[in-house]
């Protein structure tokens, strides 16, 4: 038990040296990590977030002010274009799956698949990187651990020009909104991987389009990367 406890120990003392002794360049890190996604033929992913809009005027607005979306996603990617998701819409019902395989896409809810038309955020299976890509100030955070991996945290702040770059890219469409917002991304210390990223974006609606009153949009979710080059089969399923 007390060599088990010394390895330990020696251990977490050669992990701290490693730590102190990198100086973290931030914006470095983050490109080498961007660049890392882009040599991944397979990752998994777990999402968990939420969509709140409201009004500053509660007592104008629909359903006392406030409305709320929970986004949930698990599922595979096979860069660059294959994609396995699964989505649950209400509770104790059959989630939505999607298959996105090249310019083809495929849904279903518990029953027969359906052909899709695909094509822009809802069926791109680079967006949840894509966003992480562009302009913006890089900081480090700090160190923090994502599961058992040590993993260097970094910052970036979005102004409205660096979040609208972003959104046209992945292809986001709707209204021009005003918005910022910040990236949280947390790269492995020894395998430079993307283990977990977190976005955080409030976007203001202009009055005149608001009709429901509920014109500030934030939107904030995690994604957790596992399963790296881990191979996965993601195929054409039998659509009717």
């Amino acid at each position: 038990m007390r060599r088990a406890l010394v390895a330990l120990a020696v251990s977490a003392a050669a992990i701290g040296v490693v730590l102190a002794g990198a100086a973290p360049d931030a914006r470095t890190r983050y490109d080498r990590a961007i660049a890392k996604v882009d040599t991944l033929r397979y990752v998994h992913f777990e999402m968990r977030g939420e969509v709140r809009a409201d009004s500053p005027n509660p007592e104008q607005a629909p359903a006392g002010g406030a409305l709320r979306q929970q986004l949930t996603a698990s599922g595979d990617i096979g860069f660059p274009d294959r994609l396995h998701l699964v989505a649950p819409i209400v509770s104790d019902e059959e989630p939505r799956e999607l298959v996105v395989v090249g310019d083809q896409a495929w849904s279903r809810i518990g029953g027969l698949w359906r052909r899709i038309v695909a094509g822009g955020a809802q069926t791109d299976p680079r967006v949840l990187v894509e966003v992480l890509r562009g302009t913006g100030d890089v900081a480090f955070v700090g160190y923090d651990v994502v599961g058992l991996v040590p993993t260097y945290h970094l910052r970036v702040q979005l102004d409205a020009g660096a979040l609208a770059e972003r959104q046209a890219r992945i292809g986001q469409t709707g209204p021009e909104l005003a918005g910022t917002g910040r990236l949280d991304v947390f790269v492995g210390v020894f395998d430079e991987q993307i283990h977990r990223q977190e976005v955080d974006i409030v976007e203001q609606t202009p009055p005149d389009l608001a009709g429901a009153g509920l014109y500030r949009v934030r939107t904030t979710y995690a994604v957790e990367y596992s399963g790296f080059d881990r191979p996965i089969e993601i195929r054409e399923p039998q659509a009717q």
